[in-house]
């Protein structure tokens, strides 16, 4: 029943609640019933993903007490399709704000919702979407990063506009926007094990996505806090750091191979070698035999 009340809440304080959109306008203050059918869903949702209990207890509400706030919907162009030889109408209006009452009318099979036409364009479609579903239901962080992203890209508004209009500051339009750059499956992980948003920054410090489940994994498994992974990571990239600012070892020098290619110096040397021994008084005998692939050379030397 927290998400009915929440619809209430946000009823009663809407004057203040809704973004800065010039673009919009309402055209009337009447309601207006306007079948389930006619109505689109707004392409700018940046929720994606639906609570069925939290739409199950919304569908009680609504089949109990009614409306409590009408959706706000826009006319959209007319578009036909042909199928099977018959023309086929599409959507008359297309959905601005409402989405979650929108979806428990077509759980409970009404035929026509209390609707509110207002004159908007694609800009101001998107912000009060956006801001409709900040500030009920929360949007887990990715969703809000996205949506985020959606509002800028098709928009063309600036990170600074949207700050103001959604009254929070441009770092942290940036900062949520920095979250998109996790893969798909990291941010699976990340919701699937109860992380949070604070754990997702202090993942974003690591470049190498490789590392990045490293430390995710790490996390899981030992329960870390936010702060204890920013600890850890901080303690990681320091340790990197350091590593590289050593100045790297000096090369170590070849050690250098004398090879003797010449057998006729080799023996020259020998032999004068053994000339000075005898010239010194050392007796000393010399055997040179020729076995073919080497030359066998033996030196008897008399001790005393």
């Amino acid at each position: 029943m927290n998400a009915v009340k929440n619809d209430a809440q946000a009823h009663e304080s809407g004057a203040r609640a809704n973004p800065d959109v010039s673009g919009l306008r309402r055209r009337d203050r009447k309601i207006r019933y306007i079948a389930v059918d006619e109505i689109a869903p707004n392409p700018m949702q940046p929720r994606a993903d639906f609570n069925d209990e939290s739409l199950n207890a919304l569908s009680e509400s609504i089949c109990r007490y009614g409306f409590i706030q009408p959706l706000t919907v826009k006319k959209r162009a007319p578009r036909s399709l042909t199928v099977n030889g018959q023309t086929v109408c599409s959507e008359k209006y297309e959905l601005v704000s409402g989405e979650r009452r929108y979806r428990a009318a077509k759980r409970l099979g009404l035929k026509t919702v209390p609707c509110i036409v207002v004159t908007a364009d694609m800009k101001s479609s998107a912000l009060i979407a956006l801001t409709e579903n900040l500030q009920r239901e929360n949007l887990n962080f990715f969703e809000e990063a996205a949506a985020f992203y959606n509002v800028l890209l098709l928009t063309g508004t600036t990170q600074t506009l949207l700050a103001r209009q959604l009254s929070i500051s441009q770092s942290a339009v940036a900062n949520k926007i920095r979250l998109l750059s996790l893969s798909d499956e990291e941010k699976r992980r990340i919701l699937d094990h109860g992380l949070t948003e604070r754990h997702a920054r202090a993942f974003l410090r690591l470049k190498d996505e490789q590392l990045r489940r490293r430390f995710i994994d790490r996390a899981i498994d030992r329960s870390l806090s936010a702060a204890e992974c920013e600890k850890e990571i901080a303690a990681y990239l320091s340790e990197k750091q350091k590593r590289a600012a050593e100045p790297a070892p000096p090369p170590k020098r070849p050690r250098r191979i004398s090879l003797i290619r010449d057998i006729n110096f080799f023996l020259n040397s020998l032999n004068n070698a053994v000339n000075l021994i005898s010239e010194s008084g050392i007796e000393v005998k010399q055997e040179t035999k020729d076995l073919g692939d080497y030359l066998e050379i033996v030196l008897n030397v008399r001790k005393g």
